[in-house]
């Protein structure tokens, strides 16, 4: 496992003794630490390593992750290769022009700096790379992973219960807020400065500054022919910035047609490409054209196993190697096993096709939903309490299930502001479910949904509700939870192009009706139409390939796994959580009812029903680490 930590205050040496430990036991790696100046700064020291700590005098840094940017004083060295020359250089960039030095590094990392009485702490301008922090008046902690600060704080580690409502509701901490008390995630592409030299001896101070990434797109050209030509040159260049400098052979995680074109581009400029899928023993989860995609380009793909087994553990093991709970854990368990098997096979660099779906406005499920959410109307308050009253008893919600929470979330959504209707259109438990799921009194929540919810949608209320959908989705997708913990676990730097700040703000300036046309349009034009027109005028895929029908990522056997052979440790998870559970009702979270059946058919976005059972199963293995069982 890769992480960096590091703490400021008097209690260094036994806070860095426990965390020595938690690396030793959980992880069976050894530390490397750095006592400089006023901080001290440890690192893990796997055989793949994406993790360093180094000082030069008082001075020292931590880093983890990737930097893609080249420095004109290591220009004979490539920043993606070399972890500890590329620090040692942003350590003599910083001590010669502070926090400024981090702008425009493109890449996904976290780093730690301390100079003199200073601590600072940043996060790459994509927000891919997280520092979690926890400090008081005198002491400061901070790590890119969530069980290594729990280790950290020991007996003073408990979960943050006051916004319990509304994670269980919407599956994500809002505000920053983590799944561990007083521990805060640092925000994207913020560097803080915590000074030691304030005007009260031994009391730390914080601020924040934002890191500059001077996104200067084009202007999208007037016609379409042109804007296809345009898109397919932002696209290479984003590409070409994300490649090493002697690329050799390159890793990509094949889904459908996002990752597919990432693959084809990525050998268009030259690299070896190699590519793998899950594969899963019902043939209907296991995504087509792969073999088409390996003719095209003249390369091999490789088939990895998933099976329970790896489920099984992934789970047992999830609080230790991921950092937010999630009810897609599968996914985000899965991925880290793909790349595991590429490490095996040599691969220093993968890159995935995350990021498209939303800045082209794929997804065809998040779609239906905004538009849906959309001309959501505004019925009656009488009728809608009403209907939710005679729709919320546990009867009815054991053998209705899914199916029956998000009518009621419709429901509701029709008396609530259109931008926060299609910003939080995703829905998992509600608020009916919880009450039959906690057998106590729900915790003190620090506010209220609505509350939270237009804090939430505030900053968003200039895109169109097709956008805020899609925004809403983004904030509880699993995406940046797989590629940091499975990047962390194996070694390898994970890119993801399609999230590169000049292709996504060029992508996000083309016209809605470009991407999703409105209107009679075929099924295979529905999404990414531009997108999908410039990978057919280039040649890069063929035909079929461009217009495969979509078969989610995140869809699997999940379902009739937790039937059958993953029930003991889904209990064994549900145990984790810090309130007692009615068991009957906690167990129909993982028993698919006829309408849920129904539902995955015909209706809903993907194949999975189990999302309630996820969520807590991965929000109860938090629970079992604080309790340290």
């Amino acid at each position: 496992m890769n992480f960096i930590f590091g703490t400021i205050g008097p209690h260094a040496d036994a806070i860095c003794r426990r965390v020595e430990a938690h690396a030793h036991a959980a992880y069976g790696t050894a530390t490397i630490r750095v006592d400089a100046g006023h901080a001290t700064f440890m690192a893990s020291s796997p055989e793949l390593s994406i993790a360093t700590v180094r000082a030069d005098g008082e001075d020292s840094i931590a880093l983890i992750g990737m930097v893609q940017t080249e420095f004109e004083e290591t220009a004979d060295d490539d920043p993606m290769v070399d972890v500890e020359r590329t620090a040692d250089a942003m350590l003599r960039r910083f001590r010669a022009n502070g926090a400024e030095s981090l702008d425009g590094i493109l890449g996904q990392y976290a780093c730690a700096i301390s100079i003199g009485g200073t601590l600072w702490l940043a996060g790459d301008p994509l927000g891919l790379r997280t520092l979690y922090l926890w400090a008081d008046d005198e002491t400061t902690i901070f790590s890119s992973n969530i069980s290594v600060l729990g280790a950290a704080l020991a007996g003073d580690c408990q979960l943050d219960r006051s916004y319990e409502d509304f994670f269980l509701l919407q599956g994500f901490h809002p505000f920053g807020r983590t799944v561990l008390a007083g521990v805060q995630a640092l925000p994207p592409a913020t560097v803080r400065r915590v000074d030691l030299t304030g005007s009260e001896p031994d009391q730390l101070t914080h601020e924040n500054r934002p890191i500059a990434w001077p996104v200067t797109p084009p202007e999208p050209a007037a016609t379409e022919d042109e804007l296809v030509e345009q898109l397919h040159t932002v696209f290479m260049e984003a590409l070409s910035d994300q490649l090493p400098r002697t690329p050799g052979r390159v890793g990509v995680l094949l889904g459908g047609f996002d990752s597919a074109l990432v693959a084809a581009a990525l050998h268009a400029l030259g690299a070896e490409v190699r590519t793998y899928s899950f594969h899963y023993e019902q043939d209907r989860f296991n995504q087509p054209h792969t073999d088409t995609l390996a003719s095209h380009l003249g390369i091999e793909h490789t088939w990895v196993p998933i099976r329970v087994a790896h489920i099984e553990a992934g789970l047992r093991r999830y609080a230790l190697d991921f950092n937010q709970p999630t009810n897609w854990p599968n996914y985000v368990i899965q991925t880290a096993v793909v790349l595991e098997r590429m490490a095996t096979d040599g691969i220093r660099f993968a890159y995935s096709g995350d990021g498209c779906d939303s800045v082209f406005l794929g997804y065809p499920g998040t779609y239906r939903r905004a538009r849906l959410f959309e001309l959501a109307g505004r019925t009656p308050r009488r009728l809608v309490d009403g209907a939710v009253r005679a729709s919320s008893s546990q009867w009815m919600e054991r053998r209705a299930g899914q199916p029956l929470r998000v009518a009621r979330h419709l429901l509701r959504s029709g008396q609530r502001d259109p931008a926060v209707r299609s910003l939080l259109s995703f829905r998992i438990l509600d608020e009916a479910s919880l009450r039959h799921l906690r057998s106590e009194d729900a915790p003190h929540q620090a506010e209220e949904f609505e509350d939270i919810a237009e804090k939430l949608a505030a900053p968003h209320r200039h895109l169109s509700p097709v956008r805020l959908g899609y925004q809403g989705k983004s904030l509880v997708s699993p995406n940046k939870n797989k590629m940091v913990g499975g990047a962390d676990q194996t070694g390898i730097s994970v890119s993801a192009p399609y999230l590169h700040p000049t292709l996504k703000a060029f992508a996000l300036s083309i016209p809605e009706e470009l991407s999703r046309p409105g209107g009679d349009v075929p099924a295979k034009a529905a999404g990414k139409q531009i997108l999908m027109k410039m990978a057919d005028a280039t040649g890069l895929l063929p035909p079929e390939v461009i217009y495969q029908k979509k078969v989610a990522a995140v869809d699997a056997p999940i379902d009739e796994w937790y039937e059958g052979p993953l029930r003991p440790v889904l209990d064994e998870s549900f145990a984790g959580l810090p309130f007692d559970i009615d068991p009957a009702f906690a167990s129909s979270l993982a028993n698919r009812t006829l309408p849920e059946r129904f539902f995955t058919r015909f209706i809903a976005a993907d194949a999975v029903v189990s999302h309630a059972a996820s969520l807590l199963a991965t929000y109860g293995r938090y629970g079992a680490l604080v309790r340290g069982t």
